[in-house]
């Protein structure tokens, strides 16, 4: 039993120096990629403010507003992301240290026992096992399992004082963590007051230009150009998909195959079920042709529009993954998840975005905030399946 406990201390010894080195190029490499975001922003926002003070109030500062908000949003989720990390870190090495204070116990306890023992028998015992040898070869025997007897005695006292030098530098270590997640989360308040401010700048510039029909009409353009880009962006995905399956299939049985290929699944079976991308809200533009009330102009609109007060929460209306997460002129900050079936979810006109590439969420998680356009407070919502756009209301529940 002895001997299993210093084998487990010894490994637990060797693996607490290999995790330490590379647990401080984890931290060196992710605090790299928060300098080089936030650097990114600093760059961002002196060539905002040099545009301000050329154009004032155009669609093109409105979506240099909508750019950087999607800057903000990353830095705000790595930010997210270190203070979990750092939460995990700390929690690592709070159990490091019970150990290491186990083991700092057990080499105390054993070196104790050997302290009672000398001072029970005393010097003389050894005197009298020496002299008491038969030959010079058993005397020499016996000093030199006394000498290396001695010589051990004094390496445990030294791994005692070692074993000291391990927690306090564990305690150390810890207490950095914890003063760098409180760092991080003043950080994370910080930027999310910028946002708040760049949503602020925003709305003041949409104020502006609202009224101006040469605008209005240069926005129903961009819109349809916004149209076109996420309809390649679906493409893209699509094919994306195809190949990945295709690699796929190529390692799996033809009937698991066969079975991921069913075409009445998962989403197809919520026709007319889906929860809502809001709570509430009107849908102010329908799926299909649309007449603009002012200009009398008619746009083919690929999902709906739902007038809802900016900063209202978006919900990923089913499992799935978040695809892209990026920036497009006339629908502002925009997030594609791709679900079961080949069918996809696009939610635009967004000021806040929760969540990032990759993600992989659940129905009625919250995934981003509603923002602002020039037609007003509203979130756009799509629906594909494959490449072919769906009218959202026929999938959405009945309210």
């Amino acid at each position: 039993m002895r001997s299993k406990t210093i084998l487990i201390l010894i490994i637990f010894s060797s693996f607490f120096f290999i995790y330490q080195k590379s647990g401080k190029d984890e931290i060196s490499k992710r605090k790299g990629e928060l300098e080089k975001l936030r650097k990114e922003i600093v760059e961002y926002e002196k060539k905002l403010g040099e545009a301000e003070k050329r154009e004032k109030s155009t669609i093109d500062i409105i979506d240099r507003y909508d750019r950087k908000g999607i800057l903000l949003n990353q830095l705000i989720n790595k930010i997210s992301d270190e203070v979990e990390y750092q939460e995990s870190a700390a929690k690592t090495i709070e159990q490091e240290l019970r150990l290491a204070e186990l083991k700092l116990e057990y080499l105390k306890n054993d070196y104790a026992k050997y302290i009672i023992s000398e001072y029970k028998r005393g010097k003389t015992r050894d005197l009298e096992l020496i002299f008491s040898s038969n030959s010079l070869n058993q005397m020499y025997i016996r000093l030199e399992y006394l000498k290396r007897f001695t010589e051990n005695r004094i390496r445990e006292l030294k791994n005692i004082e070692a074993q000291k030098d391990t927690i306090d530098m564990k305690a150390l270590a810890l207490k950095e963590r914890i003063e760098e997640k409180k760092l991080l989360l003043d950080d994370k308040k910080n930027e999310e007051s910028n946002l708040k401010k760049l949503i602020s700048r925003k709305k003041n510039a949409l104020t502006l230009i609202k009224k101006d029909q040469q605008v209005l009409k240069k926005e129903i353009e961009r819109r349809n150009r916004a149209a076109k880009d996420v309809e390649r962006t679906i493409s893209r995905l699509i094919e994306e998909e195809i190949k990945r399956r295709e690699a796929e299939a190529a390692k799996k049985d033809k009937r698991e195959t066969a079975k991921e290929k069913s075409p009445k699944s998962g989403f197809f079976l919520r026709k007319g079920k889906l929860i809502w991308p809001v709570q509430s809200g009107k849908v102010v533009n329908h799926f299909g042709n649309q007449v603009h009330p002012t200009l009398k102009t008619v746009t083919l609109n690929y999902g709906v529009d739902i007038a809802v007060p900016e900063g209202t929460s978006v919900r990923s209306v089913a499992d799935g993954e978040v695809s892209v997460v990026y920036f497009v002129a006339g629908y502002g900050n925009v997030v594609i998840i791709s679900h079961y079936d080949g069918f996809r979810t696009v939610y635009a006109h967004l000021s806040q975005i929760l969540v990032k590439e990759g993600s992989i969420v659940r129905e009625g998680q919250v995934i981003a905030k509603s923002g602002e356009a020039l037609s007003g407070e509203i979130l756009h919502f799509q629906i594909w399946r494959n490449r072919d756009q769906q009218d959202p209301e026929v999938w959405l529940s009945s309210k």
